[in-house]
């Protein structure tokens, strides 16, 4: 199927439910065919409640045929997915009933939904495989609707496994060639992969649940960026009133949030996002890392702040908007020790740290020699010298402690990301060269020529030569884009 038959074929879904009395007029493969066509087209829009109406439909309808037993039960699926229980189906058996139906469709969709499914539970990397697969197995048999779905769960896992510039490479590929219908989704993976103002141009129309979601998702990340708190708040509560029924896109939109808001208190938080908020890890949850990059404003993608709710913690960079005044030692952070040691000590709070926990958790391993207590006096020293105003560091029974007259903000170089993964960021889109690329970054032009040739030998991106203009692409080893291809 092309794209122009996938464009006649989606708003012929979107009609409204048909009621029970309808669907009975009909043949029983037609209404069968009217009710797969409607819960196919609420799952690409995340529409949960619709879903759940139509299979409380397909439940009256008695399905005779094992292809609509089979779709009933994929429908089902979906929908335990999205409203958060336990999906009671064994996806492996419904693909292998597919293939005994001798629909390629249903395997591929039953491969896309084990890989969504997977990277619910946290293993992304059984995920990548599922959804790697699932989006070779429509390429070869040349289902575009099919592909398209496979290579959106692909970017979503993509992001997940800490590579949001493949999610961003995929989304913005497929926002260039689907149909509305998908827009919603593909903006909302942009959105998570740190690329609102690609996302922004696909959320411009259209009243879907996950549109109206992510055009919500978009107003809060606006709102904090500019610091308006009410409208951070009111745009919040909106995206979860969106999502009831979409409870993983929920979840990972309330996490987002309460990594931005300086104002949620730690203890509120659950898990690993608790765990990076109070300093104790370094990797951000799978919700954040398109956001652990750099802010959109230049600074650093993490801060500590002591002006939060119940003590230091650490929020990303786009929270720092929010805070009540001006962070005394925010702004583009040169990635320092100075700058590492102040987030180390700001997050320690009154109790401060020994030197061996001092220096373990500013250098990264442990304190064994005497040089390196020569190194952590020349660091105290030259901190003392730089500190922010209204900041000292005392030391008290031989432990360390920062002492502040008001809030302060630094920011944590411990959440940055290397400059080859900026540089892969840079390239997410349509590509660049690699003065492009410098001039995006503030880095020179021979670093990222260095960068980008080190990432070419590596195989993470392609160069494309027209005449003297060289051009570097990122690659993705499965993805390939539908406009790349005729119709099948």
């Amino acid at each position: 199927m092309n794209l122009e038959d996938m464009n006649k074929r989606i708003p012929e879904a979107s009609q409204a439910l048909p009621s029970l009395d309808e669907l009975t007029g009909m043949s029983t493969s037609q209404a069968h065919a009217r009710l797969q066509r409607l819960e196919q087209h609420a799952v690409v829009e995340m529409d949960g409640a619709s879903l759940l109406r139509c299979l409380s439909l397909h439940d009256e309808l008695a399905a005779e045929e094992p292809d609509e037993q089979l779709a009933r039960d994929l429908a089902h699926a979906w929908s335990a997915l999205y409203v958060g229980d336990r999906v009671a189906h064994d996806l492996s058996l419904l693909e292998r009933r597919a293939a005994q139906c001798g629909s390629a469709e249903r395997v591929i969709e039953a491969a896309t939904l084990r890989a969504l499914v997977a990277s619910t539970e946290g293993e992304l990397q059984r995920a990548t495989a599922l959804a790697r697969r699932a989006s070779r197995m429509a390429r070869v048999e040349g289902l575009m609707d099919s592909e398209i779905l496979a290579n959106l769960v692909l970017a979503r896992i993509r992001r997940q496994a800490g590579t949001p510039h493949l999610a961003a490479r995929i989304a913005s590929a497929l926002g260039r060639a689907c149909p509305p219908a998908y827009r919603g989704w593909i903006a909302w993976e942009l959105a998570l992969a740190g690329e609102p103002e690609r996302a922004a141009p696909l959320l411009s129309e259209g009243d879907a649940v996950v549109q109206r979601a992510g055009r919500a998702l978009l107003a809060m990340l606006g709102a904090a960026r500019v610091g308006e708190r009410s409208a951070f708040e009111a745009s919040a509560e909106s995206l979860s009133a969106q999502l009831p029924h979409c409870v993983f896109l929920r979840d990972e939109a309330e996490q987002l949030r309460a990594a931005i808001d300086p104002q949620v208190p730690l203890e509120s938080l659950v898990g690993e996002l608790q765990e990076w908020c109070a300093g104790r890890r370094n990797d951000p949850p799978v919700a954040l890392t398109g956001w652990c990059v750099e802010s959109p404003s230049g600074g650093a993608p993490a801060y500590v702040t002591n002006r939060s709710a119940g003590g230091p913690r650490r929020i990303l960079g786009l929270g720092l908007g929010l805070l009540a005044a001006t962070p005394s030692a925010a702004g583009k952070s040169a990635g320092t020790r100075r700058d590492t040691a102040l987030a180390v000590l700001l997050l320690a709070g009154r109790e401060g740290l020994d030197d061996e926990a001092f220096f373990s958790a500013t250098y990264g391993f442990a304190l064994t020699s005497s040089s390196h207590r020569s190194a952590l006096h020349v660091l105290t020293h030259r901190l003392r010298a730089q500190l922010p105003e209204g900041v000292r560091l005392v030391r008290i029974d031989d432990r360390n402690r920062l002492e502040t007259s008001s809030g302060v903000s630094v920011p944590d170089p411990r959440c940055g990301r290397r400059t080859t993964d900026r540089v892969l960021r840079a390239l997410a889109g349509r590509g660049a060269s690699a003065k492009e690329v410098a001039s995006s970054l503030g880095i020179g032009v021979r670093t990222a020529q260095k960068v980008l040739q080190e990432l070419v030998d590596e195989g993470s991106c392609l160069t494309r030569k027209e005449g003297r203009r060289v051009t570097y692409i990122v690659e993705d080893t499965t993805f390939e884009e539908p406009t790349q291809r005729g119709p099948a």
